[in-house]
């Protein structure tokens, strides 16, 4: 789960699954130069298909359409088309 949240937001989890199922929250923040080359390699190679990862394309103008696709949880990601 992403969760890059701006100061104060509260998140609520089901104690029971955390106790009984051993779940473990973790929190981390953003990555390493490793990490980026790492994933640098990996695209770069096409072991991920990013595609699968683009829920729509936009031109430049319509960028604020994308934005609100993704206000109302619609999609993941959009490419916007310069």
């Amino acid at each position: 789960m992403f969760g890059g949240c701006k100061s104060g937001t509260t998140v609520t989890y089901n104690t029971a699954r955390l106790h009984y199922d051993e779940l473990t929250l973790k929190g981390v923040f953003h990555f390493t130069p490793d990490d980026v080359k790492e994933a640098y390699s990996l695209l770069k190679s096409g072991k991920i298909n990013v595609l699968k990862l683009i829920s729509g394309k936009y031109p430049l103008k319509n960028t604020a359409k994308a934005f609100l696709k993704l206000k109302k949880g619609e999609g993941i990601k959009y490419a916007i088309i310069p």
